[in-house]
């Protein structure tokens, strides 16, 4: 395989896997508040962003404590723009 092929392929996963541990988590948190109502459309635009920002993303995946202040900022920042 070539390096633009293993980039690819670790850009691929590290997408779907910052979607599962970044995006995902924030569902419950929000659900009861309704400010997200189209969750497909933030899913499938974090996804493509998270393509293309892979080694930036890589660390809130692998660290629970990155992950959480990823999160956190997240549901701040959403929860400003609904007050």
């Amino acid at each position: 395989m070539t390096v633009l092929t293993l980039y690819v392929l670790f850009a691929l996963t590290t997408a779907i896997v910052a979607v599962y541990e970044l995006i995902l988590p924030l569902r419950s948190m929000l659900d009861e508040d309704k400010i997200i109502e189209q969750w497909y459309i933030v899913v499938v635009t974090f996804f493509m962003i998270a393509v293309l920002v892979a080694p930036a993303i890589l660390l809130p995946c692998l660290i629970p404590s990155m992950g959480d202040r990823f999160r956190e900022a997240i549901l701040k920042e959403l929860q400003v723009g609904k007050a």
